[in-house]
């Protein structure tokens, strides 16, 4: 019994000094949660991780918790925030401030079906913020321009909308699309023109650039991935509105270098004698550019709201642009709207994002005159006695009354008199609904939808006493196409840590369905008594279709935190061919190495990242404009095809051609790339090295007469590579309470070459002719064996001993006598083989000024223009006189020389695109932030090329609507 008693009090007594010690190593520990603005956050929550042991803060962001000692962590989590880990250690005091909400996204990156912390990336993925994109333009492709290594953005003309082509790391294709995938809030774009998506709701764009991260998109990534995610409400924001106001003034900046009247005048004169086109040469000076084009005004404003509702956070918007363009009589309007709600329900394991966003887009233009405009004679007037036909315009005229259809018309006239209209709209649905399971919250079910509509309509009216034959009796002409793009997707996603070997792995397998419906329209034409003109049509429209359908898989593994590894696959079904070759497969590896981790370089405090990484992935292409290319089908003759029999004309069917054996394009991509941050990622940035290889290449070749139902057609042939280095630097220059400033520099090298392009060697194979000028057999650029895609094929120019060029005097290459397309020799090609950015941001106190600059060097264009500037062109034999670009006066040429090299010139350029000046005026009354901005754009460019512009999509200048110079002025407000 005695035993049996000090027993019990030996446990009492253990069971107390357990007690005691327990409570010695328990510490308390308080503290503030804060957000961004320095603003108490209530309702967050405060946990120790490992555990379910944590708290809520009160209404004043203030929290108190008893953790077991000093080794714990504090996870600090609230909805829409990236939640924060801080070790207890001795302090008993912890007060934590959220990030704000653009540096918290830079430090996420938004890839195929998930995002990953920027310092876990194996790929080669760029990632810009809101901070970082070009402002007060109207398409998001422009606001790309110069920002990425590798990216290459060619900016249309100058036209109210005009959108641009992007080229992520070369062309991969010769015939189908190079255009890269567009993604938005997660549904696949169709088409590339992004004129349609107001440029100021857009939060972030990430560019996947290699094929270990596009091959998760498998057979539409080959030509990179452009993910867009676009502005979202969090919960417990406060009510908050903006309004952006831009009004801008935009300004031709360089015309084509013309005759003027006078040196018109001097020309016939000393060319054709005197008494030569009496008659003919006026007494004016009209400068026709300078009638056609003007000073032109925009304006654009836009209105968000947002809010965290308790369980629906939400973020509208709408904005209204209003643009003319510089060449008279154009305008865009634009009306966008947009509705993001993003409920947050069941303690967080819900997400639902739900995407509405409609744009109408209206173009009013007038006649194209451009071209006419750089061609019609500058001693005549616009307006004159005696062209009561035409309501005053002077025109050419074959004799009094009858126009003479050999001459342009009046480019006022066509401009003035010539309407042309387009109404765009476009619908975009989109709902995501994320949810983390209860039973196993590592594990997500993601259902996507969504639906991409568009409808363009179109009208084209000429009056009836216009004078040109093709339309003497006026026109009322109409055109419509509608487009539907529907999605299906649902993933899994696992996402676990395992704290004991500091590993992660993160997992998805999904399937995809995409649909892709147009509706053409085919109108018959009617002139301006509402007569039609031709027979009626058999068909309303044509229906092209094309489904894809997708399985997807994707493991994402970290092991001690400094060893990763990503490895997907994708396999993709297309309706574009058939079911032998229908589907494809994409896989893809990679892996990264932190070398910064390793306990050799771990306590070197100027090295924060430095990790390798080497990736390889295969992706496909089936973008090909035929839907149908695999299928033997009949399509209806056009109207002056038809068969007469028994006193009426019938519509008679012809077969199309077609090729059965069509299968995917793929392209292999090998990279090896470095990752590096130093000195508190003063410096960071990266250096990538690539190696694209093509097969199967999509092609338009020649067939052999009797082959098939064409003589030329889209199939697969031949090889072609990309290889390069990218580099990429961002500089902290200066941190500081006042002065700031920020530079990035990214410059990118891209070497093509064709590697194949017959099924068997041919002797004497030339290639496939490119870069057509005003007819199909005029062409001055080639696809060849060896070279660069686009290359040029052109005459040797010769020369006389004082450097003038001797008309139709070229280079005999063959040395045979004769001089023929034998002897034109491949050189140089449009694309650039160096392209580079330079953006800067320096801040003191309340004001900012900020320059983007970009170039690109290797690139050469044909100057089609100049081409033109020959005395044939200026003496017509019609009875009329055109002008030509003053080159005429150092070449002399009489005739054509459209294959000669003395066009080709050197298109390399630097460009200012961007400089904008800010002052941030507070909070005004502390209720109103108001912050002012004036920006100019396109700003200046150094380029030897002659022509108005060096930057022009193809190689070729026909006649470029200019570019113009933009003065801006704008205010945002928030409330």
């Amino acid at each position: 019994m005695k035993k049996c008693k000090l027993k019990l009090v030996y446990l009492i007594g253990m069971l107390l000094f357990s007690i005691v010690s327990l409570q010695a190593q328990t510490k308390s520990v308080t503290g503030v949660v804060k957000d961004a603005n320095g603003e108490t956050m209530p309702g967050v929550s405060v946990v120790i991780k490992g555990t379910t042991i944590g708290v809520v803060t009160d209404v004043d962001g203030s929290y108190s918790l008893s953790v077991p000692g000093e080794q714990s962590t504090l996870v600090f989590s609230f909805i829409g925030q990236t939640p924060i880990e801080i070790v207890v250690g001795k302090q008993t005091v912890i007060n934590v401030a959220f990030e704000d909400e653009s540096v918290a996204l830079g430090n996420v990156v938004v890839i195929g079906y998930g995002s990953v912390k920027k310092k876990d990336l194996t790929g080669a993925v760029s990632s810009i913020t809101e901070k970082d994109l070009t402002k007060g333009v109207v398409s998001p492709d422009r606001m790309l321009a110069g920002k990425v290594a590798g990216v290459h953005v060619t900016p249309g003309g100058g036209s109210p909308g005009e959108s641009s082509r992007i080229r992520i790391r070369g062309g991969a294709s010769l015939n189908a699309s190079n255009d890269p995938l567009i993604i938005l809030d997660g549904i696949p774009l169709t088409g590339g023109n992004l004129n349609t998506i107001n440029p100021n709701d857009i939060e972030s764009m990430n560019i996947l650039k290699d094929a270990s991260s596009t091959a998760i998109y498998g057979s539409r990534a080959s030509n990179g991935v452009i993910i867009i995610t676009t502005k979202q409400a969090k919960y417990g924001d406060k009510l908050k509105i903006e309004f952006l106001t831009q009004n801008k003034l935009s300004t031709p900046d360089k015309m084509v270098d013309v005759l003027s009247g006078d040196e018109m005048r001097k020309l016939v004169r000393d060319y054709k004698g005197k008494d030569s086109f009496k008659g003919l040469v006026g007494t004016y000076s009209t400068d026709w550019q300078d009638e056609i084009f003007r000073t032109a005004f925009g304006t654009d404003n836009n209105l968000s709201i947002s809010g965290g509702l308790r369980l629906l956070p939400y973020r509208v918007s709408i904005g209204l642009l209003n643009e003319d363009g510089i060449l008279k009589n154009d305008n865009m309007k634009r009306a966008t709207a947009s509705v993001n709600l993003n409920p947050r329900l069941f303690d967080n394991h819900l997400k639902i994002d739900i995407n509405i966003r409609g744009t109408q887009n209206k173009f009013r233009s007038g006649e194209n005159s451009v071209s006419s405009a750089v061609l019609f004679d500058p001693t005549q007037p616009v307006m004159a006695c005696g062209y009561n036909n035409y309501h005053g315009y002077f025109n050419w005229e074959l004799s009094e009354g009858k126009y003479n259809t050999q001459g342009l018309p009046n480019p006022v006239m066509s401009l003035n008199e010539i309407e042309k209209r387009t109404n765009a709209t476009r619908l975009i649905l989109g709902a995501q609904v994320d949810y983390k399971m209860h039973f196993l919250p590592e594990l997500r079910a993601n259902l996507n939808l969504g639906y991409d509509y568009s409808r363009n309509k179109g009208t084209t009216y000429i009056p009836i006493w216009f004078p040109t034959l093709a339309h003497r009796y006026g026109a009322n002409n109409q055109s419509k196409n509608n487009s539907a793009n529907k999605l299906f997707e649902f993933y899994l996603n696992y996402n676990k840590e395992f704290d004991s070997l500091k590993s992660h792995i993160d997992a998805t397998a999904g399937y995809t369905y995409q649909d892709w419906l147009t509706k053409r329209y085919n109108f018959n034409d009617y002139n301006t008594y509402g007569d039609m003109i031709g027979s009626e049509a058999l068909f309303p429209y044509d229906r092209p279709q094309n489904t894809m359908i997708s399985f997807f898989g994707r493991v994402n593994y970290t092991l001690m935190d400094k060893y990763l590894l990503t490895a997907s696959i994708r396999r993709d079904g297309t309706s574009r061919f058939d079911k032998d070759s229908r589907w494809g497969m994409f896989p893809a590896l990679a892996l990264a190495w932190k070398i910064n981790e390793e306990s050799f370089l771990k306590d070197v405090e100027s090295i924060d990242e430095l990790k390798l990484r080497i990736g390889y992935g295969e992706t496909g292409q089936q973008d090909i404009p035929t839907a149908y290319g695999h299928l033997n089908r009949y399509q209806i003759g056009a109207n002056d095809h038809m068969y007469y029999f028994g006193n009426e004309y019938y519509y008679v069917y012809r077969p199309s051609p077609y090729d059965k054996t069509l299968k995917w394009e793929s392209t292999t991509t090998y990279n090896i790339a470095l990752d590096y941050g130093l000195f508190k990622n003063r410096l960071s940035g990266s250096i990538d090295f690539y190696l694209k290889k093509t097969k199967d290449l999509f092609a338009k070749v020649d067939l052999a007469a009797g082959s098939n139902l064409t003589n030329s057609m889209i199939t697969n042939i031949g090889k072609m590579e990309n290889r390069g280095v990218e580099f990429n630097l961002n500089a902290k220059i200066v941190e500081g309470k006042d002065w700031n400033w920020d530079v990035n520099a990214n410059l990118g090298y891209n070497k093509n070459k064709i590697t194949k392009l017959t099924m068997v060697e041919m002797e004497g194979y030339k290639g496939i002719p490119q870069g057509w000028l005003s007819s199909s057999t005029n062409t001055v650029q080639i696809h060849t064996v060896g070279y660069n895609m686009y290359s040029f094929f052109l005459y040797k120019q010769i020369y006389d001993e004082n450097g003038k060029p001797l008309e139709g005097v070229y280079a005999d290459l063959d040395n045979n006598g004769i001089i023929n397309d034998d002897d034109k020799y491949r050189t140089k090609s449009a694309e650039p083989k160096l392209t580079f950015g330079l953006s800067s941001n320096l801040s003191f106190k309340n004001w900012s000024l900020s320059t983007t600059l970009r170039g690109s060097a290797g690139n050469y264009m044909f100057n089609f223009v100049n081409s033109r500037a020959i005395y044939n062109n200026l003496f017509s034999p019609a009875n009329v006189l055109l002008n030509v670009p003053k080159d005429i006066l150092n070449t002399h040429f009489t005739n054509n020389q459209p294959g000669s090299d003395y066009y080709l010139e050197n298109a390399s350029f630097i460009k200012m695109d961007n400089l904008s000046l800010s002052y941030d005026f507070g909070r005004l009354a502390n209720k109103v932030g108001l912050r002012t901005t004036f920006s100019v754009q396109n700003v200046f460019t150094i380029t030897k090329y002659s022509g108005i512009d060096p930057e022009i999509a193809g190689g070729v200048d026909k006649d470029l609507y200019p570019r113009p110079r933009v003065f801006m002025l704008g205010a945002s407000f928030n409330f």
